[in-house]
C-alpha cells in the first residue's frame, strides 16, 4: 500500500493489479487489508477505487465471503459515530465506494428470497386459475 502513494501513474497500475492479484489469491489479505486500511487510508482509497472499476472482473474472481466481510468492516468503520463528527473526503469517498460494492454484491438470501417468493406465486397464481377453472369461481 506504501507503494502506491510513491509511484506514478504507470507503476501504481502495476502495483494494483498485484494488490488485486493477491486479494484474488489468499482470503487472508482481506484481514491484512483490513487491519491496514485506517493507517493507509490514500492508497486503501486507491484500492477500493480500482476494486469498483474492475467490479465484473472481481466479483467473478475474490473469494466472495472475505470480499464482503471486508466491505462490512469498512463501511462499519468508516460511517461517523455521530453527525457532527467532521469526515475527511478520503474517509467519505472509501464509505460510499464500500457500500456501493457492498450493496452490488448483496446477499445470497436475498436472491434465494426472491426466487422462493417467485415461486410461491407462480404456485398461488396456478392454483387460482385451477380453482376457476374447476368451480368457476
Amino acid at each position: 500500500l506504501i507503494r502506491l502513494q510513491q509511484s506514478g501513474t504507470v507503476q501504481r497500475k502495476v502495483v494494483l493489479s498485484y494488490l488485486l492479484t493477491c486479494l484474488q489469491g489468499d482470503a487472508q489479505t482481506w484481514l491484512l487489508w483490513q487491519q491496514m486500511f485506517t493507517k493507509h487510508m490514500g492508497s486503501s482509497v486507491l484500492l477500493l477505487e480500482h476494486l469498483h472499476d474492475q467490479w465484473t472482473s472481481v466479483v467473478k474472481t475474490v473469494n466472495k465471503t472475505a470480499l464482503k466481510q471486508t466491505l462490512d468492516f469498512l463501511v462499519v468503520t468508516l460511517t461517523p459515530a455521530n453527525g457532527k463528527v467532521k469526515v475527511k473526503e478520503n474517509q467519505r469517498k472509501a464509505l460510499a465506494l464500500s457500500s456501493d460494492m457492498s450493496h452490488a454484491l448483496g446477499s445470497p438470501l436475498k436472491g434465494a428470497l426472491k426466487l422462493a417468493l417467485l415461486v410461491m406465486f407462480a404456485l398461488t397464481a396456478v392454483y387460482i386459475l385451477h380453482d376457476v377453472k374447476e368451480f368457476g369461481s
